[in-house]
This record gives structure tokens, sequence and C-alpha cells, in this order.
């Protein structure tokens, strides 16, 4: 099976600029207002142009995911000739910035914080994103104060038994929403996880 995959694998290039170029043309076809438009202008286009805006906004996304399947076949193949090592890096590095954009994020995670708890695990997480420059714009038009949001979290898994574990989470958001309106959010959450 994996064997067919190989064998197809390129083709993902091909889907993703065909979808690419597609969900570009959605974009392009209906006109959108210039970058030094209103606020008010901008928001009166997204109202009138939802159906194309969401055709091109799920063809990208799709375009997108094929692109990161065609770096990692694109990694396979250069991995597989003398000296592509750094080059299949670099392809795969660029499809992940490509795909993340403006948001970053990263955490840790400690299995066996205590040497009574070999199985529990307690893990540290952040990340922070910020809207484009257009959305940023209409926010201000409309007197929303924009901000980028970041989120810290923090989890703890409690294994009690072969059976159950118990999974405390903490997150604070600065900056919900991406605006600075509303205040900064303290999120509770409990997972408990049965096994039989």
């Amino acid at each position: 099976m994996l064997r067919d995959w190989r064998s197809w694998a390129p083709l993902t290039g091909v889907v993703a600029a065909v979808l690419g170029i597609s969900g570009a043309a959605f974009e392009i076809a209906v006109n959108p207002p210039a970058s030094d438009a209103s606020g008010k202008a901008i928001i009166a286009f997204y109202a009138a142009h939802q159906a194309d805006q969401r055709a091109a906004t799920v063809l990208l996304a799709f375009a997108f995911i094929f692109v990161l399947f065609f770096a990692g076949s694109l990694r396979d193949y250069l991995r597989s000739t003398p000296a592509g090592e750094s080059l299949a890096s670099i392809a795969l590095a660029g499809a992940a910035v490509l795909l993340v954009g403006q948001t970053v994020g990263g955490g840790l995670t400690l299995t066996a914080p205590f040497p009574s708890r070999a199985h529990d695990m307690v893990g540290l997480a952040v990340a922070a994103a910020r809207n484009g420059s257009h959305f940023e714009r209409a926010q201000m038009t409309a007197g929303i104060p924009a901000a980028g949001e970041t989120t810290v979290e923090l989890t703890y898994l409690a294994q009690i038994g072969s059976w159950l574990s118990v999974q405390p989470d903490a997150q604070y958001v600065i900056h919900p929403s991406g605006t600075r309106l509303l205040r900064n959010a303290t999120v509770l959450g409990l997972r408990v996880a049965i096994s039989h």
C-alpha cells in the first residue's frame, strides 16, 4: 500500500496547484477592495460576497493540505538522492512556514514529574495568533481595538489506575478573539478517561 502511495504522491503537487489557482481565481474575480480601502468598504465587500469568499477559503485550505503532502513526498524523494538531505529539510520547513502563516506555538511535556508518579505527565504550551491586516483594519474602523491573541496552557495527566486517568487543564487567554475589548479569560477544563 505504501508503494502505491509513493507512486501517486507527486500528483499532490498538481492537485495543490489546481486548488490554489481556483481559490485565487475566486478571490480575484470578485475584485476585492484595495489595501487602502476603508473598513466599512471591506466589511460591505465581504458581506456581499460571502459565498465566493467561503468557496475560495475552502479551496485554498485544501490546497494547503495538499501542499503539505507534496512537501512530504518531495522530502522523501530528496532524502533518497545523494546530498539531498539539506534540500529535503528546506522543502519541508518551507511548506510548514507557508501553512502556519501568522500563528506560532510550542509546548513541553514532562513524563514522570514525580518519582512516585511514573505514568503521569505535565504539559505547558503557548500559542500566539495574529489576524490579517485587512481584518484588523476593519476592526479598528468599527471601533474595536485589534490585538493578537495569546494562550498559555498548563495541564496535568494523572494516571489513577490502569483503567482511569484524570486530566485537569487551565488556559489563560490574552486578548480573546483578537481584540482588546474583551477581558483576558481563564478557561478551566477536566478530562476523565475510563478504559476497559
